[in-house]
């Protein structure tokens, strides 16, 4: 993560789901919790922010451009966790620059077990 700086970011990614129940939000969590324990050392990444309510779970994730979120995106636990979106939510969505290029959720190759 990049000390704080005056200048705004470049890229900026919010993200909601609607955990399916209480032992699908623990794996969310989880999930969440490594992804920006990995996020942490990635150049581009300025900053989380992460809020939960009832079974609502929201990240707000700034980035000093499109470049470095779409990286991001392609690897490590944030591509397990869209293997498993299925299995563990109700609903979702995101929002990110149209210049950054996720992965979607449903062409990702199922969970390994």
């Amino acid at each position: 993560m990049q000390p704080w700086r005056a200048a705004l970011p470049g890229a900026v990614a919010v993200t909601e789901v609607l955990a399916r129940d209480d032992a699908a939000m623990q794996r969310i969590r989880e999930l969440s919790r490594t992804t920006v324990i990995e996020l942490l050392g990635r150049p581009g990444f300025r900053q989380f922010t992460g809020a939960v309510t009832g079974r609502r779970l929201s990240t707000l994730t700034l980035w000093d451009g499109a470049a470095s979120l779409t990286e991001a995106l392609h690897g490590g636990t944030h591509l397990q966790a869209m293997r498993e979106f299925a299995e563990l939510a109700d609903a979702g969505r995101t929002s990110s620059p149209r210049s950054a290029s996720a992965p979607s959720c449903s062409a990702a190759p199922p969970a390994e077990r």
